[in-house]
């Protein structure tokens, strides 16, 4: 009866979960990572198959090396990409990529935690998993915009500058016409090319889901 109410709530969770045995088996596999993962919870339930959802070795998962006590193997795992849970005891969360999931590859937040019985004996572990892409993605997007502004700013100050050499200069005569056309064309050219780098990059985002194109990126090693 604990059992199939267990069960319950897990499957009535919107979010993708599942919980193992002390002995790493699959006991609960929810509807939500059903979906997800394409493994159904009857071909699951009581085998250590859970990598499969995420790896397409086999492999420790969080809440496998949790189980073990073999915290340190986090830091191997996840290094630079873990921290320990400042909400929940006996609890780890980590970040990670996996190019396996999704079309292109899908970044997920997990938390695993361990389940103990009222006399504080660990009983087995459960882990969450959120997809964070999107979030990811919006991260990389103001990276690529911060990235932008400061090299636009750069050869925008250049061409400023030049400007204000090519004013003075013609204020003090030391400039003819055909001179002051050739410096002005050459200014000109310089801010239409700053100029398409920046429409290329605004197209790439809205057409190509962030796909920033090469004409950016070699404008962005410049």
């Amino acid at each position: 009866m604990l059992a199939s109410w267990l069960q319950q709530i897990v499957d009535c969770s919107p979010i993708p979960q599942f919980v193992i045995g002390k002995d790493h088996r699959v006991k609960f596999w929810n509807k939500a990572l059903e979906r997800y993962s394409g493994l159904r919870a009857t071909e699951m339930a009581g085998t250590n198959r859970q990598w499969q959802a995420f790896y397409k070795e086999e492999r420790p998962t969080l809440v496998d090396v949790l189980l073990e006590g073999k915290t340190d193997e986090i830091t191997q795992l996840y290094e630079g990409r873990y921290n320990r849970s400042v909400l929940i005891e006996d609890a780890w969360e980590a970040t990670d990529f996996f190019p396996q999931i999704g079309k292109n590859g899908t970044w997920l937040h997990f938390t695993a935690a361990l389940i103990r019985d009222d006399t504080g004996d660990v009983m087995g572990a459960v882990e969450t998993l959120e997809d964070i892409t999107d979030l990811m993605k919006a991260e990389e997007l103001i990276a690529y915009m911060t990235e932008m502004t400061m090299r636009v700013a750069h050869p925008v100050g250049i061409i400023r500058e030049n400007l204000q050499d090519i004013a003075r200069l013609t204020r003090e005569g030391k400039l003819v016409p055909e001179e002051i056309g050739i410096l002005l064309d050459t200014q000109v050219r310089n801010a239409a090319q700053i100029q398409k780098n920046t429409e290329d990059f605004q197209k790439a985002v809205v057409e190509k889901h962030q796909e920033i194109p090469e004409a950016y990126r070699k404008f962005l090693s410049g």
